[in-house]
């Protein structure tokens, strides 16, 4: 990730030597001599990136460079917008600040000399991308490949559970007088949400009941969006605007009285909390003889509380046969069978994955952008610590696939993660944000939203993301809530995104501010906390957000590009 960093940052100092070549006048040397440093030391990056995972010495030789990157951005970014808002500054006021920012220049010089000096000492070397890549494309071939190639939709890879199916369509179809609840429980990556979604949409099922709903409830529980979104899904032609406007607890008499006469199967997905249960029940009566509400969680004491005549059904980790069917499905998508020269190193994959469907789902999808040969297999092998057990072998296998894809896709996938859990993320507003951070890289004369709807193809063909709803194109995304988790540590790493959310109230340290992105997911009295990161925040997004004080952003945050979900009346 600190490749794409310092290559932003190179590419940003190349156009500003050229277009902006009056305001840097008198430091445009120095501007220039730091853009060609930085360049070469890129060349190391490649090798560095990859290695840090696992040793901490490249880990901190990395993000010196990083930081130093992101510093030299911020110095003669600043330095430009502050030349150009004052253009009519007198001359001593121009030389003292080209002094100072001559002067800060030369102390990036410095330090990135330093940190240069360091790399033999480190064992880095210069990596020819094309010779460390093996047979990966360059970022444009393979984005037309992806463009050609990649289904739009998933196909239902749902594999093995037939026990489990056949237990919960009993639980679902007993007609009994009061409501009752049916719980999937499990550890993330185990496919409960798979599950419950195959259930949903069962042709029987859907004959039997009056009315249906599919909500995601997730850590980040609100209860008024929770019982919007049901009662949505049971009455299509209510009007949004009208349900804002309710209070929550006549949100909760609303579907109440949807939902009294009716026959109703209500699907709530990866509930955490009993008392998420008790905020919601009161709104779903006993309706219709057979009415049932079906939810899934990691916790099975919440699935006994909200039902402790119901047995949760806990599915079982995938068998040998069935990773080895799932996987097949991802890296030979149309082929029956794996080849028979992947076969042994396929079964050694999926013995190491231990049953756990989103390891063998992300691997077979990083796996079908490498060549069918058992050299490239085998070095995917070797670098995956298999000693690890439960979600933590999950993370390994997505810090895998993490590290394989391209560094502007990188930036694309951590970028998901500045939405709230669960979230269902339009296409179209994604590749506009996309678009303006400038994460994509020209192909040809291609426009730049066509670039990013075939980087989005391949994060999905790859299954990092999932396809949330089409209508023969994709409409909306989501991601699974480990790759969600995954991508806030790592950009928060990474120095590329915060989020300020309810779960993180603490107050922002020195290190944390430096973040170019930050979403907030929780309202404040006046955001007093956001004027630290005036200097550094390059894109600020809110989200739900209903009322703030913010109106010091549009002249404070002078390098701000993005500012999205702006509450109303945002104050002065």
């Amino acid at each position: 990730m600190a490749e794409f960093v310092v290559s932003t940052v190179v590419e940003k100092l190349t156009d500003w030597i050229t277009e902006e070549a009056l305001l840097l006048e008198g430091v445009g040397d120095k501007v220039e001599q730091l853009r060609d440093k930085l360049q070469w030391m890129q060349s190391f990056l490649k090798d560095a990136d990859a290695e840090q995972e696992k040793n901490e010495r490249f880990r901190n030789w990395v993000s010196q460079i990083r930081e130093v990157a992101l510093d030299a951005e911020d110095v003669i970014e600043t330095y430009i917008a502050e030349a150009a808002s004052h253009s009519t500054w007198n001359i001593a006021a121009k030389l003292i600040n080209l002094y100072w920012a001559g002067k800060k220049i030369g102390k990036i010089q410095s330090r990135v000399q330093n940190i240069s000096s360091q790399k033999e000492h480190f064992g880095i070397t210069a990596t020819a991308r094309e010779a460390h890549e093996g047979t990966s494309a360059s970022p444009n071939e393979r984005l037309r490949w992806w463009r050609q190639t990649s289904p739009n939709i998933e196909e239902d890879d749902l594999v093995g559970l037939v026990e489990d199916t056949k237990a919960l369509l009993r639980q679902l179809s007993t007609m009994e007088p009061r409501r009752r609840v049916v719980s999937i429980v499990g550890m993330g990556g185990l496919g409960k949400t798979t599950l419950a979604k195959k259930l949903y949409n069962h042709s029987d099922l859907k004959k039997q009941f009056d009315c249906r709903a599919f909500v995601y409830v997730s850590q980040d529980y609100r209860r008024r969006d929770t019982l919007q979104g049901i009662i949505v899904e049971v009455n299509p032609d209510c009007n949004i605007q009208d349900l804002k406007k309710l209070q929550e607890e006549e949100l909760v008499l609303k579907l109440h009285q949807l939902l009294q006469e009716k026959r109703y199967l209500l699907v709530l997905d990866d509930i955490w909390e009993k008392k998420v249960w008790d905020s919601l029940q009161s709104a779903f009566p006993n309706g219709k003889m057979g009415s049932k509400v079906m939810l899934t969680t990691r916790n099975k004491e919440v699935a006994l509380y909200a039902d402790t005549m119901s047995e949760p059904i806990e599915p079982q980790f995938l068998t040998q046969d069935e990773s080895l069917e799932l996987f097949r499905k991802k890296a030979f998508p149309g082929m029956n069978e794996t080849p028979s020269n992947l076969e042994k190193l396929g079964r050694e994959m999926m013995a190491k994955c231990g049953g756990l469907p989103l390891a063998v789902v992300v691997l077979g999808g990083l796996l079908s952008t490498k060549s069918k040969t058992a050299e490239e297999w085998t070095r995917v092998l070797q670098n995956i610590n298999w000693r690890l057990i439960g979600q933590d072998r999950v993370s390994a296998v997505l810090a895998l696939s993490y590290n394989d894809l391209p560094f502007h896709l990188k930036s694309c996938f951590l970028y998901l993660g500045l939405f709230p859990e669960d979230s269902s993320i339009s296409k179209r507003k994604l590749i506009h944000l996309w678009v303006a951070e400038g994460f994509l890289p020209q192909q040809g004369e291609e426009v730049a939203e066509g670039v990013a709807e075939n980087c989005l193809n391949e994060l999905i063909d790859r299954c990092m993301v999932q396809v949330g709803t089409s209508l023969g194109r994709v409409k909306t995304i989501r991601m699974h809530d480990l790759l969600r988790d995954f991508s806030v540590l790592k950009g928060n790493e990474e120095c590329f995104l915060e989020i300020y959310g309810r779960h993180k109230f603490e107050s922002p340290t020195p290190q944390r501010t430096k973040s170019r992105r930050l979403a907030i997911h929780v309202e404040d009295k006046r955001y007093v906390f956001l004027k630290r990161y005036a200097p550094y925040l390059r894109s600020l997004q809110f989200f739900k957000i209903g009322h703030a004080e913010i109106g010091f952003i549009y002249k404070d945050f002078k390098l701000l590009r993005v500012l999205d979900g702006v509450p109303r009346n945002p104050g002065h």
